[in-house]
């Protein structure tokens, strides 16, 4: 037994304590068509919960003999100096936990609901980081990238319509697709996932901006042809039926697979797998594209021509007035 402490170094010994009472340790991996799980092996609860456990737990030495905690240490408790952490000059405790049957934003709420009701001393606050907070900077580049989008389909719309109010039918037609986006996160019992949705949502902007732009140009090149505006609106929209209905139809078909969750596995027996995680991923993203895309191709055919309607009646009734005031003076 004197020989034991010369066979394992202290490091090693600190190490696998710490793997077997914390975290764990990662033993093998399990492989399910493309999708690879981790398994973590722990020593359970009822093997460290008093001090004598600890002592007759085994250690393996670099040669592979099992040894006992209590023949090369000795297991004493007692005080240990703690360390006190700040951050910006603020004295900081960190508490981590892994969220665990619910998803990480709901967890936090639940966690700020409670929070919000202890009456905590002056001076004390609190903070959610790790993947809340890079939920949160997600989020905020979403957005952002969804106003530059609307923005640049503005600017582009401007210098071709030579109009401020054309443009503004379009961005309203875009930002209407986002009711399409909500009632298929609904009907599909799905939250809004800052990430995937969002991208979907970006998407979206781009192909409703497309029907709309198609839509509202025919119609000005049937205006200048000296059609009258309802004779221009009717035609445009029976014109363009077929190719806005095409682009929908032929764009939901291909997320379909997505939307159900279907993946392509060539290393099993079993090619198509449906519910994998990859493809759970990007679920959101296609619901948001095919709900929003089904809803504004209703609106670029019916309440696009009405706006586009009421916009140039207004335009008709403002230079009528004008004239009235001229012939006056």
């Amino acid at each position: 037994m004197t020989r034991h402490p010369d066979l394992v170094f202290v490091h090693a010994i600190s190490q696998i304590l710490f793997e077997l009472l914390s975290m764990g340790k990662k033993f093998l991996f399990f492989r399910d068509g493309t999708e690879e799980y981790d398994i973590w092996v722990q020593l359970d609860q009822s093997f460290r919960s008093n001090q004598s456990d600890l002592s007759s737990l085994f250690i393996y030495t670099p040669s592979g003999e099992p040894v006992r905690l209590s023949e090369i240490a000795r297991v004493d408790s007692g005080p240990s100096y703690g360390s006190i952490k700040h951050v910006d000059t603020v004295r900081t405790i960190t508490i981590s936990a892994d969220a665990f049957r619910m998803p990480g934003p709901v967890l936090v709420m639940k966690a700020k609901q409670i929070l919000n009701k202890l009456d905590l001393p002056q001076g004390v606050t609190y903070q959610f980081t790790g993947e809340d907070e890079n939920r949160k900077e997600s989020q905020i580049f979403i957005g952002r990238a969804l106003i530059i989008a609307v923005l640049l389909i503005l600017v582009v719309m401007v210098a071709q319509f030579n109009s401020i109010a054309l443009p503004l039918i379009v961005i309203s037609s875009v930002l209407m697709s986002v009711m399409g986006v909500i009632i298929g996160l609904i009907v599909h019992d799905r939250p809004f996932g800052i990430i995937m949705t969002g991208v979907g949502t970006v998407a979206l902007a781009g192909i409703v901006g497309n029907n709309a732009i198609v839509m509202l140009d025919y119609v000005i090149k049937l205006r200048k042809k000296g059609y009258q505006r309802n004779e221009a609106m009717i035609l445009a929209a029976a014109v363009r039926f077929r190719p806005v209905v095409l682009t929908a139809v032929t764009t939901v078909l291909g997320l379909v697979p997505i939307a159900i969750g279907m993946d392509i596995d060539f290393s099993r027996e079993s090619k198509i797998l449906f519910g994998a995680a990859s493809a759970s991923f990007w679920k959101s993203m296609a619901l948001a594209i095919m709900y929003g895309l089904g809803v504004t191709t209703l609106l670029t055919l019916f309440l696009l021509p009405a706006l586009y309607s009421l916009v140039e009646g207004g335009k008709e009734r403002l230079r009528g007035l004008f004239r009235r005031k001229e012939i006056v003076y």
